[in-house]
């Protein structure tokens, strides 16, 4: 699904989004959520690029440095999936492969072990629910983990999901006039 520039856009619309991976699906979606007349554009194949190879996890925790903007926006983001992820499956019939229980960050070497506690205390003043525990309790919450981790941090809040699904889901979600504000098509 893609829109090349020598092709006709056949319909008006006010917002053009450039890039039909993960972010760009979202964006379209939203904004046509809010009765915008939107555009997705894409050089490649929707979804192929980076939102393909995406591990999919999601928390505030993955950010090596606690930019206050930047947290407060993957705590609100993490908020949204709960509620987005049933919208996209009562809009498209599509599963997401959303959940988990948790996520961990682990150190195998003690100056690792330090870079985590510094990471526990800076997040724990921006008030994400984080937690240190014990190499033996990272592997009680995690088998597959090897057996030199010397400690970790915890999130409980931390979730993952299908990238690839996600994507195909949010951008099948966007062009659906089913369910959107005024019921405004993407267009490709």
């Amino acid at each position: 699904m893609m829109l090349y520039p020598s092709m006709q856009v056949r319909q008006p619309f006010e917002v053009a989004v450039i890039g039909g991976g993960a972010c760009g699906g979202s964006i379209a979606y939203e904004l046509a959520l809010n009765n915008v007349k939107v555009a997705l554009f894409d050089s490649g194949e929707v979804g192929r690029e980076a939102s393909w190879a995406s591990a999919g996890m999601i928390g505030p925790d993955s950010s090596p440095e606690l930019d206050p903007w930047f947290s407060e926006s993957t705590k609100a983001s993490a908020k949204r999936y709960g509620t987005l992820i049933e919208e996209l499956r009562e809009l498209t019939g599509r599963n997401i492969g959303y959940g988990g229980d948790g996520g961990l960050l682990i150190s195998r070497t003690e100056k690792e072990l330090e870079s985590i506690r510094s990471k526990t205390k800076q997040q724990e003043t921006s008030g994400i629910e984080i937690h240190l525990i014990d190499g033996e309790e990272a592997c009680k919450r995690e088998p597959a983990l090897p057996e030199d981790v010397t400690g970790a941090l915890f999130n409980p809040g931390g979730r993952q999901l299908d990238a690839r699904a996600y994507t195909a889901a949010i951008v099948a979600g966007s062009e659906s006039s089913r369910g959107l504000a005024g019921g405004n098509r993407l267009l490709l």
